[in-house]
């Protein structure tokens, strides 16, 4: 389990999931033996087993290793947008206000824009940009487009169940 302030990210035995039926005919919780890691080379803790019960309990009825899951997918987005929301916050305060998602969407590019900023305050007339006021619309779609997708894979899955 990956713990940050608070935020956990939960357990999922995988390696039980051999095909997408295992998903649906698996209606009580697995036993803890189950959540072996050949990866991590270990089990999860009985503390870490003890949350997945009590998450497994929350389900609402009919319980499934598929509600489960979901619940673990959704748990694991919202830890990763958190994390990105943050490092977006560091990135904006400690290099001169860069937006990482509007202009820089790799290390690359970051080091580029960093970089073509700072050789602008040495050379004012210079001017180079990712993407700055005149393709504000296409920010705009290319986020319309990224929660477009959110959607899409939300709804998809909910449809499953």
């Amino acid at each position: 389990m990956y713990t940050n302030g608070g935020e956990s990210k939960e357990t999922f035995p995988y390696e039980l999931v051999q095909s997408y039926d295992v998903l649906e005919r698996v209606t009580e919780l697995p036993e803890k033996s189950k959540f072996w890691s050949t990866l991590k080379k270990k089990n999860v803790t009985d503390e870490e087993y003890e949350e997945c019960r009590k998450i497994w309990d929350s389900l609402p009825k009919p319980r499934n290793l598929l509600a489960f899951m979901q619940h673990y997918c959704i748990q694991d987005s919202v830890i990763t947008l958190k994390a990105a929301k943050n490092m977006a916050k560091v990135y904006f305060d400690e290099f001169e206000g860069i937006d990482v998602y509007k202009t820089c969407l790799s290390i690359l590019s970051f080091k580029l824009r960093y970089l073509f900023d700072g050789l602008q305050r040495v050379h004012p007339t210079v001017r180079f940009g990712l993407m700055d006021e005149d393709q504000a619309n296409l920010h705009q779609e290319l986020f319309k487009s990224i929660c477009a997708a959110y959607r899409w894979l939300e709804n998809g899955s909910q449809k499953r169940t």
